[in-house]
């Protein structure tokens, strides 16, 4: 049984850190620099091709024991110890003698046996913010150099010295957001890990965690993880607005960290279960519900076979949180059948303390305008709950074939190249997978959103904001909402698509898996609804493409749109961009009942 208990934070200081950036040009984006900057400017160099730039992170001892921060990191990454030559992708054989680190299977860092014996972390600055190199810049109010018009080409002699200054500031920025987080998140009481959510939970470990927590079972947690659903994203209307708000939570998850949890310590099951059983204790429960089909806006989530998520009236089976059936039946649901229950007899509150004393920080580091200060808090604050709910099916780890010593210990191999895609199934759970937590306080969320959503009249809301013509108010308190925008007009087409043009005459356009770096204009998309987007070529679509393709190629892919929602019921209308169109929810009629 794992035990998570509170700890001391680790003394040891925050590592040394250097950015690094790499330039390429052509199509192949073939290899051009790479800049490598820290000590806060005492070191600054560029190296011009593949081989000198390891062979400085290999012989130079400052660079033992460091961190290599890049934005974007498996681009410039595989910038350097990967190329493509005769037709071949060539990757350097030092692969072999790094470790990588992985989430789900995708590159987010690589820690390197040096020949020295010693170790060096290479990671990208998206691990814990995921932003671009000039919003980085901006954060630090370091503003990243204007492009070089021969961006993405080799640089004229005229264009060279602009164009290394140019790759040089990135390097800088990567390094200076990097140490500037991991040093705030160290002064705060965290630990220096690879990933925020990481980070977040040796914060919470060393300072708040209060008490030891016993793990259950590893076919218990997946029973719980059943019941952990994420946020909801629905277009109740579609079509053309005018003269609408635009309303945020503040910080929806946090602000429901400071409720009472069930006490995991505390946890029972039982297959003879009943409705009085669920209404008196905390916990998780396979049932079959009925959702009254005149309820405009239900309660109870359902994940649909390809993942979707969507909110049904009629009969369905799943697995859901008290807190959530108990408010479903408050408001008309009814409990057919129940299948099996885990409950918690106690309460525990582990997080009121933290989310307080993030949320506190923040705003005051808003109000003194330090924008640094407020965004680092805020990620530390966002990024802790969802860490509990961490899966365990599987693990995915994508290897150099020379770095693998036992293919026994997987459970499947792939090989691709010379890389092996080794998957290991039911591995064991993390001491910190405590899924109750996760789940319920996404369950309280989502609560939270339905009480402001059936008085509001919306056409739209993703996970912690609504968009509505009604007056919600405008707080400032945590997890109340605020007003964000006043929309003069827009589209809403469906989750994840709309063009909204607030008061002050800026657009804000959201298409769910195009480049904001792409133009198109949402209306065109019913004449021709395919975008063409210019995306770069990643390691593991080079290593299963069929065509040949290099790591880091440029390629344009065409993406089809759909104007078509499958989350509502639109009664057999189309689309229309000239009007406002009603839904209903989704009717399901789950009729096998027995056990």
């Amino acid at each position: 049984m794992n035990i998570l208990k509170p700890k001391e934070q680790n003394k040891r200081k925050v590592p040394k850190i250097y950015g690094l950036d790499c330039e390429t040009y052509g199509k192949k984006n073939h290899f051009y620099c790479c800049s490598i900057y820290g000590e806060d400017g005492d070191y600054c160099k560029t190296f011009y091709s593949q081989e000198e730039t390891i062979k400085a992170l290999m012989g130079d001892n400052r660079f033992r024991s460091s961190w290599i921060t890049m934005t974007n990191m498996e681009f410039d990454f595989f910038s350097i110890f990967a190329k493509h030559e005769n037709g071949k992708n060539i990757y350097h054989d030092e692969l072999a003698n790094m470790k990588p680190i992985t989430r789900k299977g995708t590159y987010i860092g690589f820690v390197w046996q040096l020949p020295n014996k010693k170790k060096m972390t290479l990671i990208g600055t998206e691990n814990y913010i995921k932003n671009s190199v000039e919003q980085l810049g901006n954060i630090l109010n370091i503003p990243k150099m204007k492009k070089p018009k021969c961006l993405g080409e080799i640089p004229s002699p005229e264009e060279h010295d602009y164009f290394i200054k140019y790759n040089i500031r990135d390097a800088e920025i990567s390094y200076l957001i990097t140490k500037f987080l991991l040093k705030t998140f160290h002064k705060l009481g965290a630990d220096c890990k690879v990933t925020i959510a990481s980070t977040a939970m040796t914060l919470w470990r060393n300072k708040y965690q209060k008490k030891v927590f016993f793990q259950p079972d590893p076919e218990d947690l997946k029973f719980l993880l059943k019941g952990y659903y994420g946020g909801r994203t629905e277009a109740f209307k579609r079509g053309k607005i005018k003269d609408y708000n635009y309303y945020d939570f503040n910080s929806l998850y946090p602000s429901r960290m400071l409720e009472d949890l069930p006490d995991p310590n505390s946890m029972r099951k039982t297959k003879r279960s009943s409705v009085e059983l669920i209404q008196k204790h905390e916990g998780v429960s396979k049932v079959v519900v009925y959702c009254p089909k005149d309820m405009k806006i239900p309660i109870l989530p359902y994940k649909l076979e390809d993942g979707k998520l969507i909110f049904p009236v009629g009969t369905f089976c799943g697995y859901y949180a008290h807190n959530e059936l108990c408010y479903a039946l408050e408001n008309g649901y009814k409990i057919l059948d129940i299948y099996e229950t885990y409950y918690f007899i106690h309460k525990c509150n582990p997080f009121k303390d933290y989310s307080n004393d993030m949320y506190n920080l923040r705003n005051k580091y808003k109000k003194e305008g330090n924008v640094g200060m407020a965004t680092a808090v805020k990620l530390l604050m966002n990024s802790l709950y969802g860490k509990f709910g961490q899966k365990f099916d599987e693990k995915i780890e994508m290897i150099h074939q020379d770095g693998v010593d036992d293919l026994n210990k997987y459970d499947r191999v792939e090989r691709m190249e010379c890389f092996l895609r080794c998957v290991t199934l039911d591995c064991k759970p993390a001491t910190f997978c405590i899924p109750i937590f996760s789940l319920y306080i996404t369950a309280m969320g989502r609560i939270h959103l339905h009480k402001a959503l059936k008085d509001s009249d919306p056409v739209y809301c993703d996970t912690d904001s609504i968009i509505t013509q009604k007056d919600l108010g405008d707080s400032q308190i945590l997890g109340e909402l605020k007003l964000e925008n006043t929309i003069k007009d827009g589209i809403i087409i469906k989750p994840k698509m709309y063009s909204l043009n607030d008061e002050f005459g800026k657009s804000h356009t959201k298409l769910k898996g195009v480049s904001q770096k792409c133009v198109f204009n949402l209306r065109d998309l019913a004449q021709d609804p395919q975008i063409v987007m210019e995306k770069w070529t990643k390691i593991r679509e080079a290593l299963r493409s069929v065509k040949g393709l290099s790591v880091n190629e440029k390629r344009d892919v065409i993406k089809t749109i759909s104007l078509e929602d499958t989350k509502r019921n639109w009664c057999g209308e189309l689309f229309s961009f000239d009007k406002l169109q009603d839904s209903k929810p989704i009717e399901l009629n789950f009729t096998d009942i027995s056990h």
